[in-house]
């Protein structure tokens, strides 16, 4: 028996009279077919204590590796500490105790050592799938009280199937229910657990209540599959490299050693050997209290770990009454609205929601809250720049509803636009830079160059002009600034660059000169201007157009009492009454049936949701004949006082 190694791992004691190792080895994501393996060499190791759940798949290859441990008597039954984990299509009372016999079956077990409640979150009973869907893609969720539910899991204390039951991924209000219904109390809830997200009022609320925190994945699950390249890594935080440096240990084993020294168990995962071992090799040293201070003050200080952090641990903003909403609405995209938005593929792989909000002349201090009314009807694209002098009030709503749990930040597409005075490639980064201070981000979605007319920078000046009057333009090859805009998609600043404004010959000459590809160009279009052959060379470069003024930009400051008003348009006006919808809608769908995306502004709230229901309907073939033929090339943008730039773009024919 390898029982040196397991001879040293402290226990803890629960609520129940049973102890539990204070470490034991995951198997969430284990790869299949090196299960088995893992799990033998972490018996020979030490290891006593193994973390199951029937969703993860492998119950089976545990129960192998197990019984023939056990077999070769490397390891006794009684030494082992087995949980496994209810999953959330089994919560209705008569399937809790059949769940458990299949678990118990799978891992080759007469009784589990614990098992525990896996999410507050019940989905229906579809075939046997883990994640049950409708056909628009939608999670079937099913309201059952918990206290149902934990009832049928004292029953499989009663019949001898299990030692001790607990909960994973509730919240305080959620543990709170049990407790005050029960007849057997939770030992433990196994929650998400690390420096980014160190659950510290949770522990405490916990310790109260004599149940015991197990962290999973303690080490920032830098393999979980939706991690993108620019998410913080926990294992790479210098705060803990140096705290590894100073103890000669890797940061893996700083990370599990502070779970053990707060008194949480921790159950890291691998299936490499030389990694179990080393995870493992942790009882030879313990941290200092401030250096374990120093640890916990990752989750206040680095704004970056909250996006990080609500992928795992969705449960800690349920509410008790309405948790199956609650989550919908984060893993759905908060609306019906969002759900139903189509997003069209961008030539890199990322995907772009078809409409958006424009944020071009909105009312400042109106901005703040038409954000924050548009996230709650569904909207999840927002069009912003710099030059717009609001970023700062996009910002604080964006801040404000992901902190709130109302939208990830994943969720969100986010556009801003360098301006004209930045060109020079020195003064790219700074510009994007500045521009996600405002915004409160890490990254942007989209960054687009503006104009491909360059002023000369002026302090605090957008239009820089001489003492005549006269724009002070500056000769800087797109090309060069293109090629700063790239350096901040490799600095991980932006995930997409495009253009904005600029005519064929000024996006084929991008093309002939880079390594990264546009992959937008957002310019003026409307019926007026329907910009039909832009869009057609676009495409053919697998370059997406998207429409600013897509309604005619009716409140444009230099309109003038005669011209024409595309809202008003008699041909509008009758598609809009055969499909029972307002031209604004009719304008937007025009849009959207063509492949184009569309970016309407509006800061009045009845009007930004007038502006996203237009999922409901599509134009037929005649009636975009007929919107087609406003063309006029009534250009609405014509920005006439630079036309005397050497790079004035609207003097093409396309």
């Amino acid at each position: 028996m390898a029982s040196s190694g397991a001879a040293k791992v402290p226990k803890i004691k629960l609520n129940s009279g049973y102890e539990m190792p204070m470490i034991g080895l995951g198997t969430w994501k284990s790869e299949p077919g090196k299960v088995t393996q893992a799990v033998k060499d972490a018996v020979d190791i030490g290891y006593r204590h193994f973390d199951c759940a029937f969703v993860y798949q492998n119950e089976a290859e545990v129960g192998k590796a197990l019984k023939e441990k056990i077999s070769n008597g490397d390891v006794t039954r009684e030494e082992l500490f087995i949980t496994s984990k209810l999953w959330n299509t089994f919560h209705k009372p008569e399937k809790v105790v059949p769940a458990l016999k299949k678990s118990l079956s799978l891992l080759g077990l007469d009784y589990v050592d614990l098992y525990l409640f896996h999410w507050p979150i019940s989905f229906i009973d579809k075939d046997g799938e883990l994640f049950p869907k409708d056909e628009h893609g939608k999670h079937l969720f099913e309201v059952i009280d918990h206290i149902d539910t934990w009832r049928e899991m004292e029953k499989c204390v009663e019949l001898g199937l299990v030692r001790s039951i607990g909960l994973s991924n509730f919240n305080s209000r959620q543990i709170q229910h049990i407790m005050d219904n029960l007849k057997i109390k939770p030992v433990v809830n196994q929650v998400e657990c690390h420096p980014y997200l160190n659950q510290k009022r949770l522990i405490e609320f916990c310790k109260m209540k004599d149940i015991v925190v197990t962290a999973y994945s303690p080490l920032g699950s830098p393999e979980r599959p939706w991690a993108k390249p620019d998410d913080p890594n926990l294992l790479e935080e210098p705060r803990i490299k140096s705290v590894a440096q100073l103890y000669r240990k890797t940061s893996a084993q700083i990370l599990i050693r502070y779970q053990i020294d707060r008194g949480v168990a921790v159950i890291p995962k691998s299936v490499n050997k030389s990694r179990i071992e080393e995870n493992f090799t942790i009882f030879d040293f313990s941290l200092q209290a401030k250096e374990m201070e120093n640890l916990s003050w990752l989750d206040e200080e680095d704004n970056r770990c909250h996006e990080y952090r609500k992928p795992l641990n969705v449960s800690e903003t349920l509410l008790l009454v309405n948790y199956h909403l609650k989550l919908l609405h984060l893993l759905t995209m908060a609306s019906s609205g969002a759900a139903k938005v189509p997003k069209v593929k961008l030539n890199n792989g990322f995907n772009i929601p078809m409409i958006g909000l424009g944020t071009w002349r909105a009312d400042p201090g109106k901005v703040t809250q038409a954000i924050k009314n548009a996230i709650d009807v569904g909207y999840r694209h927002f069009d912003c720049a710099a030059s717009y002098r609001n970023e700062a009030e996009v910002g604080k709503a964006l801040s404000e509803k992901i902190a709130n749990g109302d939208v990830k930040r994943d969720e969100l597409f986010i556009t801003t636009k360098l301006w004209n005075t930045c060109h020079r490639p020195e003064k790219v980064e700074p510009a994007l830079r500045k521009s996600l201070s405002n915004l409160g981000l890490d990254y942007l979605d989209l960054y687009l160059i503006h104009w491909p007319i360059s002023f000369i920078y002026t302090e605090g000046e957008l239009f820089p002009k001489d003492e005549n009057g006269k724009h002070l333009y500056e000769a800087i090859d797109h090309v060069d600034t293109w090629r700063a805009m790239e350096k901040c998609v490799k600095l991980g600043l932006v995930r997409s660059i495009g253009l904005s404004n600029f005519n064929s010959r000024q996006i084929q000459h991008v093309l002939d000169n880079s390594q990264i590809k546009p992959v937008v160009n957002q310019v003026e279009c409307h019926p007026y201007f329907n910009q039909k052959k832009l869009i057609e060379f676009c495409r053919k470069k697998d370059i997406v157009i998207t429409a600013y003024s897509p309604l005619g930009s009716p409140a444009r400051p230099w309109a003038k009492a005669e011209d024409p008003h595309l809202m008003e348009e008699s041909k509008i006006k009758s598609v809009a009454q055969r499909c029972r919808k307002t031209p604004a809608q009719i304008l937007i769908r025009y849009q959207i049936d063509r492949g184009v995306v569309v970016i309407p502004k509006s800061v009045n709230k009845s009007r930004i949701e007038e502006n996203l229901n237009v999922f409901d309907f599509s134009l037929e073939a005649k009636e975009m004949e007929v919107i087609d033929s406003l063309d006029c090339n009534g250009r609405l943008s014509l920005i006439s006082t630079m036309k005397d730039s050497p790079d004035y773009p609207f003097d093409a024919e396309f």
